[in-house]
């Protein structure tokens, strides 16, 4: 750091957490103080990081190309290349993982062939459209979730859940090589079996953390022909396939009269629910009506 005004207070924050392996801050520091910062660190060369401004003005350069701060633009940094930082009152949020996490999210997508596509992306990207928006509301939900006094840091249902959603609208803002490769096709009879050891898995396992690599490994196939496989079967991908089934198991618990004196909020996150409002949209979607509603009157039932 280089501060230029010597004998100067600086009103710094930091507050930082993982969500598997993710890593999500909020941190200020300088008031109306210039700093000067010249980040390098050869230990996270495999590193990306979303820096999102929320207050403050100045500059990041990096291998050339200089970035202003705008609150209406994130800036993605790879720590491959020195940065500097010249920054006043600076605020902001970051999202950062590895290159390797990343790749393999995207395979759980679209399968192996990921590891032949060289991810690049833009330095700036533009945070005041729909999809800015929700990456930036939905790191904002998932620190307050993380530092609940109902903390899920705990429950690796839902972890994986929240991890795979950052990732999924990162992904979503940051469109790249990967998002047009072409779908390949498969024979349904070929995949029957595969979808079935698959569905099994799902439903004796839904309450436990399950990725997309479990079930391909317990079903025999490619990450791409169990996508298509479900696709071609169910007209959902596994993973969409999976959270029907915890709607299902959640909905059960839910209209038991035994469960009565817990709260929704609990019985959600035993299925991996932690965003309630995204929770009550599901349900509606799947039921019909909202999961409030139904356990008011299953409340009701229970006291008559």
């Amino acid at each position: 750091f280089n501060i230029s005004k010597k004998n100067t207070e600086i009103d710094a924050s930091v507050y930082a957490c993982t969500v598997g392996e993710l890593g999500l801050a909020h941190f200020s520091y300088g008031q109306n103080v210039p700093i000067k910062t010249q980040l390098h660190d050869d230990q996270c060369q495999n590193s990306i990081i979303l820096n999102i401004p929320i207050a403050g003005k100045g500059q990041f350069e990096q291998n050339g190309k200089i970035m202003d701060v705008s609150l209406n633009k994130g800036l993605v940094f790879d720590f491959k290349q020195p940065f500097t930082a010249t920054t006043i009152g600076y605020e902001a949020l970051t999202l950062s993982f590895s290159l390797d996490t990343l790749k393999q999210f995207a395979r759980t997508q679209m399968g192996n062939c990921v590891d032949a596509i060289n991810f690049k992306f833009d330095k700036t990207i533009n945070m005041n459209t729909l999809a800015g928006h929700s990456l930036r509301h939905a790191i904002i939900n998932v620190a307050e979730e993380m530092n609940n006094s109902l903390s899920v840091a705990t429950n690796d249902i839902a972890i994986e859940n929240l991890q795979n959603n950052l990732l999924s609208q990162f992904m979503a803002l940051q469109p790249n090589s990967f998002m047009s490769f072409e779908k390949n096709t498969i024979s349904p009879s070929f995949m029957h079996r595969h979808v079935k050891r698959a569905r099994d898995y799902i439903y004796a396992h839904a309450h436990e953390k399950i990725t997309l690599k479990n079930l391909v490994d317990y079903a025999g196939c490619s990450y791409r022909s169990m996508q298509n496989a479900f696709n071609e079967a169910f007209g959902l991908s596994p993973m969409a396939y999976l959270t029907i089934i915890r709607l299902k198991s959640f909905r059960k618990e839910l209209l038991d009269e035994k469960n009565t004196e817990l709260s929704i909020s609990i019985i959600a996150k035993r299925w991996g629910f932690v965003h309630m409002g995204r929770l009550s949209c599901l349900y509606k979607n799947q039921f019909g009506v909202l999961p409030s509603a139904e356990f008011q009157q299953t409340k009701i039932k229970n006291t008559s």
